[in-house]
């Protein structure tokens, strides 16, 4: 049913819009599309990054960051390679690479290339490094309100030394982040009990260093290894003008602090051996992540107490893997992996009660440390081919994992669980492919979950789960490409997933809730995204981008029993973009919107319903101003509303009455950002 629509609607395209000749640069054959270096020419790309995103209808999917590495993970590739990285992925690394460094850019459907875990389509980006090439950018951002960010930009070089590639960079990441907006406090007979007015302001730097290095030895052994190291300094505030309903004033001060740094070394060797190809991975991590909340609240009669809560995290992963691939026969490929992973939590925690006199007292019962390792492993093995007119990837695997919590007194938990997927793709015509996968899947718990915490800005207590199990899940997806010529092109996929042990919020005690498992719940939903060309409607050197998602989940509500959508679940979202690069000139402009909403999010005591407007941009890029290339960006530009509804039930959401409703609207303003860039 899916490929008739599309089909359907690819046949209402006028003739006239499809080009008659490829664009210089382009060419498709039965297994591939492929993108030279001067199809790109229009818009002067200054990394291989800027040439990924300008394929049309290609949209990059980045790994999810979980533990382990596994199968699969981000959709891109350079020079057949999957990066053996997480912290520095290969997208990373193409922001960092110069476009002079591109050969090409291949995109190929996943089920084509052997390499298991992947599916949708792939981009291969080959790579030919020479001598040394570097690139600076610099993006001051300036919003109203707020503090211009002035230290955001980034540099980087890579190149090549005989046989030895390598790719240097610094970002700083920052940001200057904030809304202001009223606040009312309504009872539950619907009298204003508090106005409010807030202003909240984040404000963060995240300054990175990363090195990738790569051998070619003529031998056939080759090795990478990649080294990251980046500090996360976050600042928040949020201030509350309180007028209660007898007149009289309050105040609060919520203020938030974090100073993490983390870094990651992993590194990777392949040979010849055993008949086939092997390959060996190593990865190491580690983060250490100081926080603090401090609370101050003030009323009619003065100061009417304070709280401050800190906690140190320490979180640490430990990786190897072995692949053994083999090319079983000219159309055939398999593979076997071995993965073994140590991953542990540490988190030490303490609350401080705050008095008039501006004493801080330690809460006695307020300290708390909390250790959670898991030891995992995994195996599978992965088979693909041709049959007939269908590519088709089989793969099965195991996984064993311990969680345990040293120092409480429990148990070790053992989990065994079997995975795998098979894929198929299809070529109905040369610019039509269909694509099914059915895929067993084995969720990852956050070790988070395990740990009680305390959030003051909402008056939350969140209790840690010692019995958190993984989830399961069966997913069942079909995906439809539609290529229009060489620029324009369509994706549909629909999906469906059945999942056993889903994690969300249950109540732990008689107060308060936590993570747990609920027996079962179902994911369905489509999305489509797509690119088209304005050549031919009048307006050459323009293209339309856009994409919509619609997604349903139900599951039994732990406290109500009734059917809902998991908490805070993305229900809908779209997007659309225009950029025209004017013809013959170094001029481009352009402009976007994209919203999204989710379902409600629902508490022990609460039920949170969030509502955002469109969010608008519009942009001008000239490509040779005094040598650089600047980009003008003016974000938000109408200023969308924030709304949040929270209602605030006495005790258990489905036992007590309303207390209190709060219902906030927010404003962040509009943002201006100057991109100064070149390349060296």
């Amino acid at each position: 049913m899916i490929g008739l629509l599309l089909l359907a609607a690819a046949g209402a395209v006028p003739a006239a819009s499809v080009p008659s000749a490829p664009k210089p640069g382009y060419t498709q054959t039965e297994e591939r599309q492929v993108y030279q270096p001067v199809y790109f020419q229009d818009i002067a790309p200054q990394t291989a990054a800027d040439m990924l995103y300008e394929i049309p209808g290609f949209s990059v999917r980045r790994s999810g960051g979980g533990r382990g590495l596994g199968q699969g993970g981000t959709n891109v590739l350079i020079d057949g390679q999957r990066v053996s990285g997480k912290g520095n992925d290969p997208v990373d690394i193409l922001r960092r690479t110069s476009a002079e460094a591109v050969l090409r850019i291949e995109i190929v459907d996943a089920a084509k290339l052997g390499i298991p875990g992947l599916s949708g389509q792939v981009a291969d980006v080959k790579l030919s490094q020479t001598g040394m090439t570097g690139r600076w950018a610099w993006r001051p951002t300036f919003r109203t309100r707020l503090e211009p960010d002035w230290y955001n930009g980034a540099a980087s070089v890579s190149g090549r030394l005989g046989t030895l590639d390598y790719t240097l960079g610094f970002e700083n990441g920052s940001y200057r982040s904030g809304s202001a907006g009223p606040e009312v406090l309504v009872g539950p007979e619907g009298a204003i009990v508090e106005e409010r007015e807030e202003d909240a302001r984040w404000y963060g730097d995240r300054p990175s260093f990363t090195m990738t290095l790569g051998w070619d030895r003529e031998n056939g052994h080759d090795a990478n290894l990649t080294a990251g190291y980046a500090r996360n300094d976050t600042d928040g505030r949020e201030r509350r003008d309180i007028l209660f309903a007898d007149g009289s004033t309050g105040f609060r001060d919520y203020q938030q602090q974090e100073r993490e740094w983390n870094g990651e070394l992993g590194g990777d060797y392949s040979l010849d051996a055993l008949a086939g190809r092997l390959k060996i991975i190593g990865i190491q991590s580690f983060e250490h992540s100081p926080t603090s909340a401090l609370l101050l609240e003030t009323g009619p009669e003065g100061f009417s107490g304070g709280d401050l809560v800190t906690r140190t995290v320490d979180e640490g992963e430990s990786i190897l893997r072995g692949e053994l691939f083999w090319q079983t026969s000219d159309i055939s490929t398999l593979e076997a992996a071995l993965e073994g992973a140590f991953n542990f939590l540490d988190s030490e925690t303490l609350t401080t009660d705050i008095t008039e006199a501006g004493v801080f007292v330690p809460d006695a019962a307020g300290f708390d440390t909390a250790r959670v390792e898991e030891l995992r492993g995994q195996a599978s093995l992965a088979f693909s081919r041709p049959l007939g007119p269908l590519d088709l990837q089989l793969s099965l695997g195991l996984e064993a994992s311990e969680l345990s919590q040293p120092g409480t007194g429990l148990e070790p938990r053992v989990f065994v669980r079997p995975k795998g997927y098979v894929s198929a793709a299809y070529g109905l015509t040369d610019d039509t492919d269909l694509r099914l996968r059915v895929e067993k899947r084995v969720g990852q718990l956050n070790f988070f979950d395990f740990v009680s915490s305390v959030d003051l800005n909402s008056d939350n207590e969140s209790l840690g789960n010692p019995d958190l199990a993984p989830s399961q899940a069966w997913l069942t997806e079909g995906q439809v490409e539609q290529r229009f010529g060489d620029e324009a092109q369509v994706t549909l996929r629909a999906y469906y997933e059945r999942i056993q042990d889903v994690v969300q919020r249950i109540p732990l005690s008689e107060t308060a809730d936590g993570p747990g498992n609920l027996e079962q719940a179902e994911v369905w939903g489509a999305a489509v995204n797509g690119s088209f060309p304005t050549e031919e409607f009048s307006l050459p050197g323009g293209e339309i981008d856009f994409s919509a998602s619609f997604r349903e989940s139900t599951l039994d509500d732990p406290i109500t029993l009734t059917s809902r959508a998991f908490s805070g679940d993305q229900k809908w979202a779209w997007g659309a973009s225009f950029r025209h690069d004017v013809p013959g000139t170094p001029y481009a402009y352009g402009f976007g919107a994209n919203d999204r909403r989710e379902a409600p999010r629902f508490r022990f005591s609460e039920v949170v319903r969030r509502f955002d407007e469109p969010f608008a941009y519009i942009f001008a890029e000239h490509r040779d101003f005094i040598g650089t290339r600047l980009k003008v960006t003016l974000g938000n530009v109408f200023d969308r509303v924030n709304e949040e509804e929270r209602v605030i039930y006495g005790g258990r959401r489905d036992l007590e009455p309303v207390t209190y409703t709060e219902l906030r609207e927010r404003h962040s303003g509009a943002n201006l950002r100057v991109e100064i860039s070149d390349t060296f």
